[in-house]
Formats: C-alpha cells, sequence, structure tokens
C-alpha cells in the first residue's frame, strides 16, 4: 500500500507539471531538477522496500517483480486519466473555437 500510494504520487507530479498540455508534448526528461527529485523518491522507496534496516524501521517487506509491475499499472492509470482528460479538453476547446470563427465570418 505505502509503495503503490509513492508511485501515484510520483505519476501524478508528472502529469500535474502542466495543467493543459500533455506530458508527452513537453518531454519526459525535460525537467532536469523535476527529474532529481522523482529519482530521489523513488530510489528511497525502492531502499524502504528492499534494504533490510530499512525494512524494520518502515515495517515493509521485499515486493516481487510482478508486485512492482502491477503497482506501476495501477499507479500510471492517473496519468492516463489526466491525459486522456487533457485530450478530451483541447479536442472540445478546438471545436469550440473553431465554431465561433465560422459564426464571426
Amino acid at each position: 500500500t505505502f509503495t503503490t500510494f509513492v508511485c501515484f504520487d510520483m505519476f501524478n507530479a508528472l502529469t500535474c507539471r502542466s495543467p493543459g498540455r500533455s506530458v508527452f508534448e513537453f518531454g519526459l526528461f525535460s525537467n532536469t531538477a523535476f527529474n532529481f527529485a522523482v529519482s530521489g523518491s523513488l530510489l528511497g522507496q525502492l531502499g524502504v522496500i528492499y534494504l533490510p534496516f530499512l525494512q524494520r524501521v518502515f515495517q515493509t517487506e521485499a515486493l516481487g517483480f510482478f508486485d512492482v509491475f502491477k503497482i506501476l499499472l495501477l499507479s500510471s492509470s492517473v496519468l492516463w486519466v489526466d491525459e486522456a482528460f487533457k485530450w478530451w479538453y483541447a479536442r472540445k476547446h478546438q471545436e469550440t473555437t473553431e465554431d465561433i470563427q465560422m459564426m464571426s465570418v
């Protein structure tokens, strides 16, 4: 659960970089400071999951490959839902703009 929440937060941070532009428009790695912050968070999370002394402190257990895969698949849903919303909003806004331009002719 802890790892799932951390991954949800990382994907949410990625998609919230722009309220209207897709992450794929400006690139996943275009912001160096952001990349360092996310990398640090993910490395810390891996430490909490796989380093025995941190496992004792945070009361976590090591996760298998398929567990991590399922967590990434589930937590990335926030990215895909937001990207779909941005696409829908841009398309709707474009149609509205075209309708207004046609009315003024």
